[in-house]
């Protein structure tokens, strides 16, 4: 089941409401946020007040990941206290328990929390229309995940879904690994099914097991100057113009597709790698191939790079 988490709303409208009124910043680096003509949108930003709290202009400013920053409702509770334990990266100079401090205040002394029961009720309608469109079965997921990783029995895994959010992002902690989607909904109340958000979903669940995987195989991953350059003349947009990232995002991306095959159209697999390819990924489908051929064989993902991924990468002409 998916749902709207409060935590996640308000963090991202503190992003939308500077966004829109301060000029002291390149609105381009906060495209993650949406801005949507909708009431409870309106309502939600127009309560925060950056004259009132002009410091939160230098937070936002300051925010060194968008996917750090979006991660980072899950170490708030839903009276925005905040787990000061937390190690994400957020901000390039200014410290996340002074901003989480802000949060709280500005969550608690503009009483945000009179806007979310006022739409309470909007978002359970908005929750039922989505999960009647994507029915999500977490325990299968689960299952079909464990073919590729070692999943731990404790980590819970949630489907999050928000009106400020631009496109799909991946949060999680040591308990919970969720998946953020943002939606688009128009004046006549519908939310139209795209089946890219079946793919994504897999996409944004991948990277929590993904990426510690070539975090602690990387220096034993063949060719990847050969691979960042390829992904560079091949239109590579510059947030994923980092060496590490490019192989997060081709082993994400290849096994979204591998899970997600039998969930969506044809069609929709040939328009995903066609635009993998568009943005620099072009070797997807060998990659693809790959995983599967090895997956059927009931070999895990760790395996199947450090074996014949990684013979395959020697093989690149430098």
């Amino acid at each position: 089941m998916s749902h709207f988490d409060v935590r996640l709303e308000f963090i991202e409208a503190l992003v939308l409401a500077v966004r829109q009124l301060s000029n002291d910043l390149d609105k381009e680096e906060l495209d993650f946020v949406e801005n949507q003509d909708i009431l409870y949108v309106k309502e939600l930003v127009e309560n925060i007040n950056i004259q009132k709290y002009p410091e939160l202009v230098s937070f936002i400013c300051d925010i060194k990941d968008c996917g750090y920053y979006t991660n980072l409702f899950l170490f708030f509770d839903e009276q925005f206290n905040f787990d000061n334990n937390c190690k994400l990266k957020v901000f390039k100079k200014k410290k996340l328990s002074d901003f989480a401090t802000l949060v709280k205040k500005i969550y608690e002394d503009e009483k945000i929390v009179k806007i979310f029961k006022k739409y309470h009720l909007f978002f359970e309608n908005i929750e039922k229309q989505y999960n009647n469109i994507y029915k999500f079965d977490i325990e299968t997921i689960k299952k079909e995940f464990s073919t590729a990783f070692d999943v731990p029995k404790n980590i819970e895994f949630i489907n999050n879904i928000s009106f400020l959010i631009n496109g799909g992002f991946s949060s999680s902690n040591n308990k919970t690994i969720s998946y953020v989607k943002g939606i688009k909904y128009d004046k006549s109340n519908v939310i139209e099914k795209n089946e890219y958000t079946i793919v994504c979903m897999y996409h944004e669940y991948l990277h929590f097991f993904i990426n510690p995987i070539i975090d602690k195989y990387y220096s034993r991953i063949i060719n990847i100057n050969k691979l960042y350059e390829e992904s560079l003349n091949n239109g590579l947009p510059k947030t994923y113009q980092n060496k590490k990232t490019v192989l997060y995002e081709y082993f994400v991306r290849s096994l979204s597709i591998v899970f997600a095959k039998t969930k969506v159209s044809e069609y929709e697999i040939k328009e995903d790698i066609k635009w993998y390819k568009e943005i620099g990924f072009i070797r997807v489908e060998e990659i693809i191939d790959i995983i599967e051929k090895y997956m059927e064989n009931n070999m895990k993902f760790e395996k199947i790079l450090i074996g014949p991924i990684n013979q395959y990468l020697n093989e690149i002409k430098k």
